[in-house]
């Protein structure tokens, strides 16, 4: 009886498909930021983890600072659902509150 170890390939290649997110502008919305992550997770073959690391790579300005305080996406059995779930308030509502701090400054 043989053993082989099996190989998945992870298609890394697919990150340029995702284009980086701060939600300030009108025509990239977070439901289409998932929506190319999740798709190129999918055919890439990424692990939850992967996707959700690759996910915090692309996120700037406040989501990317929101992402870094958020305690629970950087447990080890995190995933992007933890982020969709957080991101729909406390992204928006972190932006908004920078939006409204810069424009008093």
């Amino acid at each position: 009886m043989s053993l082989e170890a099996r190989t998945v390939q992870k298609y890394l290649s697919l990150i340029s498909l995702i284009p980086r997110w701060s939600g300030s502008e009108p025509t990239n919305s977070l439901e289409e930021f998932t929506l190319t992550l999740e798709a190129s997770s999918r055919i890439g073959r990424w692990e939850p983890k992967d996707t959700l690391e690759i996910a915090a790579l692309k996120l700037e300005g406040c989501p990317g600072v929101f992402y870094q305080g958020c305690i629970e996406v950087h447990m080890r059995d995190a995933s992007l659902n933890i982020l969709k779930r957080y991101s729909g308030n406390g992204i928006r509502t972190s932006i908004r509150t920078s939006t409204i701090t810069r424009g008093y400054r």
